[in-house]
């Protein structure tokens, strides 16, 4: 299990092991990872304190899926939209601004993974 290790102004700029937790075997993959929210950018879908499963090993874009993303400013977990030239990405919080990825800018490591399961309290 990871966490978003920030730099003190709201961004997780690196992922720290944290420990491990069981999940039902259903949920597991080889190239899955648990990564404990940490931010209020996606809720009410997604809140601080739940636990998301990124598949590493699952990077091609389906709109309007969560996935997570390495950016310059940090790792950010996001709705992707496929545009003509560029992949958008929102939370579902509106507060937070929508942003656009050219597709030219995108690296292999800038999509970490898709989002398979989200584990939080009700």
């Amino acid at each position: 299990m990871f966490r978003g290790v920030g730099d003190g102004q709201g961004l997780q700029t690196s992922l720290e092991e944290i420990g491990s937790f069981c999940i039902p075997e259903k949920f597991f993959t080889p190239s899955t990872i648990a990564l404990e929210v940490q931010s209020k950018g996606n809720e009410p879908t997604i809140c601080v304190g739940a636990y998301a499963g990124i598949d590493e090993g699952d990077k091609t874009i389906y709109s309007g899926e969560f996935y997570l993303f390495k950016l310059r400013e940090g790792y950010s977990l996001a709705r992707a939209f496929a545009a003509r030239d560029s992949i958008l990405l929102r939370k579902e919080n509106s507060n937070h601004p929508e942003i656009q990825l050219p597709l030219d800018r995108i690296t292999p490591e800038t999509i970490v993974g898709r989002v398979k399961w989200v584990f939080q309290s009700v």
